[in-house]
């Protein structure tokens, strides 16, 4: 993938994310082409969809730079309150967004592609235990399987997921050490 495929694959979602904070469009291109430059400078086309993950946080930390910038460079007295209070509320809304929120259409998109790939009965297993709450024992009874049949579609969905989801593995267990 060349440099130019890669901008035209982020630059639209990577511009909305930067521009709903910072609202400034001059300051929204310089973000978003110096993180996209980053982002190519670390571009690893092996990791295919997992790049906007990285792409996110090169956009919020530089969106966060800004936004203290703007911080530092506007006196109290040139700034209403209003102004100060919308800043102030930027920075903190950016800086304590969980990063699982900013990617959960992205991961809920990677898991269901993920899903799709098992074999059916797999996935159903998966959904019914995950998604409904069903135990191992009332979904071995729905499709006339032992328990231990229902763990083993179930460690097999558990290892394609993880599979699909490894380079956001690290980032769900640093906000399970904070929860």
């Amino acid at each position: 993938m060349t440099f130019h495929e890669v901008y035209q694959q982020y630059y639209s979602r990577a511009y909305r994310f930067v521009k709903s904070y910072v609202r400034d469009a001059v300051a929204t291109e310089d973000i978003v082409s110096e993180s996209m430059v980053a982002l190519w400078q670390q571009y690893d086309e092996s990791r295919g969809a997992s790049q906007l993950p990285f792409l996110y946080t090169i956009l919020r930390n530089r969106s966060l730079d800004y936004l203290k910038s703007q911080r530092r460079h506007s006196s109290v007295s040139d700034m209403d309150d209003w102004r100060s209070g919308d800043l102030e509320l930027r920075i903190r809304t950016l800086s304590e967004s969980p990063e699982q929120i900013i990617f959960s259409d992205e991961l809920r998109r990677l898991v269901d592609e993920a899903l799709a790939a098992m074999p059916e009965r797999t996935a159903e297993i998966f959904r019914l235990c995950r998604d409904e709450g069903k135990t191992y024992q009332e979904v071995a009874l729905i499709y006339g399987i032992s328990t231990k049949g229902v763990e083993y579609h179930m460690s097999q969905a558990l290892k394609t997921l993880k599979a699909a989801l490894s380079d956001y593995l690290p980032l769900f267990a640093f906000f399970a050490i904070l929860d």
